[in-house]
């Protein structure tokens, strides 16, 4: 399996170092430490039928508050959604890939600086 490594991406646009992050070959298995620390609440899509996801990461998302995070597991790497999302949160949105493997993708959905209601 390849090293771990993070790729960060903020903002509304998103760097080409995000695009070109390389997949390996060989096939992946989730890695056991997608727990979570405080202020970061698991959501696994795996479990989710695949035309609900879209929804109900909106609303999952769409309840963090400021300084919260969503670690996001999947099977595949989200790349519309994380541009959706981008369109809904803009600056507020952090994208941090915990893991990113064909068939194991973990991504932390940070929200920051909204205003509190």
């Amino acid at each position: 399996m390849a090293a771990a490594c993070l790729i960060q991406v903020s903002g509304s646009r998103l760097p080409a170092a995000y695009v070109e992050a390389p997949f390996p070959s060989e096939p992946a298995i989730m890695s056991p430490d997608i727990q979570t620390e405080p202020n970061v609440h698991l959501f696994d899509a795996r479990g989710v039928a695949r035309r609900f996801r879209h929804s109900a990461i909106f609303g999952a998302v769409g309840v963090l508050r400021s300084g919260e995070t969503m670690r996001f597991v999947n099977d595949h790497d989200p790349l519309p959604l994380i541009n959706q999302l981008h369109e809904r949160l803009g600056e507020h949105l952090t994208v941090t890939y915990r893991q990113r493997e064909p068939g194991a993708v973990v991504v932390d959905f940070g929200i920051s600086d909204l205003p509190v209601e």
